[in-house]
């Protein structure tokens, strides 16, 4: 499975897909068993019994994080814009097993580089590794800007719902006039497109801050190094964040064990960076 994953990895940018409805071409096709490999991967890392097996076994490999990493933030260029949340939500979730209980892939994650973008090969001082940012900083920068694009296509929402209004008796005289119906239908069909955007930029900030959550579990050292590149140098954004996504999780989870570990996962998770910030007594 490593060695396949390995390989979709360097075969999808070679062969990209802007169409998301060309369903016969060989893109298609590598793309689409890359995400079933990442969803068997996801399985086999993922650890039962507080026990790091499998996602021990992945980490002691020389390349996962780099594959991983390329992934997360290269990647989503390669394929539909349909599919960018897709392969971002994979990743996160490979990566959220990967370091949930193994100390081990947690140090080696903080301090791995994050692969180039085609928009930083050619900027100045990127051929020195030293140049590169380390997968901490980059993942904070990803939860930074999913958050703002969160609050900002909320405020688009309340906006919609600010200018929606019955038509007066003036405009109700023009032929070209919509009806009151279907003004609320476009409103409705606005409202959900907006809240779409508004709920994938939140659970990939959530899925992130949980990544966070478990690299400064414990550990002061990882910790200081994360809040180097946090707005005022704490966690309270990230915790607000995952906050509503908690609760989200307790209205719509299914009472499976599946559910209730995920669950239970959040709300320590939510506690490890409260306890962060909390004074010292």
């Amino acid at each position: 499975i490593h060695k396949l994953f390995k390989l979709l990895d360097e075969e999808v940018p070679l062969n990209p897909q802007r169409d998301n409805n060309d369903r016969e071409s060989i893109c298609f096709t590598l793309r689409e068993s890359l995400f079933d490999v990442m969803r068997v991967y996801i399985n086999l890392v993922h650890d039962y019994n507080d026990i790091s097996l499998g996602s021990k076994m992945s980490g002691e490999k020389s390349d996962t994080f780099d594959i991983v990493l390329h992934c997360l933030f290269v990647m989503p260029d390669y394929v539909p814009v349909e599919k960018r949340f897709d392969i971002l939500v994979l990743t996160l979730t490979l990566l959220i097993n990967l370091v949930e209980h193994c100390e081990h892939n947690r140090a080696v994650l903080l301090k791995s580089p994050v692969p180039l973008t085609n928009d930083d090969l050619f900027a100045p001082g990127s051929g020195d590794p030293e140049n590169r940012k380390t997968a901490g900083e980059a993942l904070v920068q990803m939860f930074l800007q999913k958050e703002e694009n969160a609050k900002r296509e909320e405020s688009k929402t309340d906006a919609i719902l600010d200018e929606t209004r019955l038509p007066d008796e003036k405009e109700k005289d023009k032929k070209d006039q919509k009806t009151e119906q279907e003004v609320i239908d476009e409103t409705v069909a606005k409202l959900l497109q907006k809240a779409g955007r508004h709920m994938e930029d939140t659970l990939i900030a959530s899925y992130v801050t949980l990544i966070i959550g478990y690299l400064i579990k414990d550990n002061k050292d990882h910790e200081a190094k994360i809040r180097e590149y946090l707005p005022d140098a704490n966690f309270s954004i990230m915790v607000t964040v995952l906050k509503k996504f908690y609760n989200f999780m307790n209205l719509t989870a299914s009472a499976t064990v599946a559910s209730n570990r995920g669950i239970k996962a959040t709300e320590m998770i939510l506690k490890t960076l409260e306890k962060a910030d909390a004074p010292e007594v």
